[in-house]
């Protein structure tokens, strides 16, 4: 069984814009064709590091069976492996000719994808 979370990547200005006040979570919009949310994080500009928080103890990607390094650098110099993660590794997909955040949700799921 596969669980699946989907994260989408914007320019500061639109994600600081669809943020609410106290907020604790990144902004969430809904992806129609996939019948889904996903969460907006502003676009990295050199690099990205994506660890799962708290997921089931007995998925082998888990921060229990994969636990992390003690700081950054150690962690990027050891990755979690494709072995450690088991059947739940991260897919990136990249859409360059997006004109903006809605043109980007209505492309995901569509066969040009």
């Amino acid at each position: 069984r596969f669980r699946i979370a989907y994260i989408l990547f914007a320019p500061v200005r639109i994600v600081q814009d669809m943020e609410r006040p106290i907020s604790t979570v990144p902004p969430v919009v809904y992806i129609p064709r996939l019948h889904i949310s996903a969460y907006v994080l502003a676009a990295p500009s050199f690099l990205f590091a994506f660890r799962y928080y708290a997921p089931s103890p007995s998925w082998r990607g888990s921060p229990v069976n994969a636990p992390c390094a003690p700081d950054f650098l150690t962690s990027l110099k050891n990755p979690a492996s494709c072995d450690d993660l088991g059947d739940d590794l991260p897919q990136i997909t990249r859409v360059d000719d997006s004109r903006d955040l809605q043109d980007l949700i209505s492309r995901i799921g569509s066969p040009l994808m």
